[in-house]
């Protein structure tokens, strides 16, 4: 069964039910809809309820995005950045070219939401070898 929430724009929740005909019946302009793990089949992340309708609202749907991709920019820095560059014993053994290739892509990591298509169009940086 699916948990529903109404959040508002504050991100307080506004209710909280399984029936998601209620959850729809009791929103409010500006709230949205969230449902949870085991949805069956309705995903409503990234809906607003505007003017009676259920529409897709762009900037939660940027939010979403935005925080996926960090979240994947994340775990690259975690599992191939942190081992050799958090690592001051295993970096100090590089060759000066290979710091300078993790360094670069370390800060291209860094940079990816400055990139212009962040976060629907992202290019990841290539991991040195």
């Amino acid at each position: 069964m699916a948990i529903i929430i109404n959040v508002d724009q504050s991100g307080t929740i506004t209710l909280s039910t399984s029936d998601i005909t209620l959850a729809q019946m009791n929103l409010k302009d500006g709230e949205f809809i969230v449902e949870l793990p085991n949805n069956n089949g309705a995903d409503l992340v990234g809906k607003c309820w505007k003017n009676g309708q259920l529409v897709d609202d762009p900037d939660e749907l940027y939010r979403i995005a935005s925080i996926d991709v960090r979240d994947q920019r994340n775990k690259h820095l975690t599992d191939y950045v942190d081992p050799i560059a958090g690592n001051a014993l295993r970096f100090s053994l590089l060759s000066p070219e290979k710091k300078a290739e993790w360094i670069k892509y370390r800060d291209d990591l860094l940079n990816v939401p400055q990139q212009e298509g962040f976060p629907y169009n992202v290019v990841w940086p290539i991991k040195p070898e």
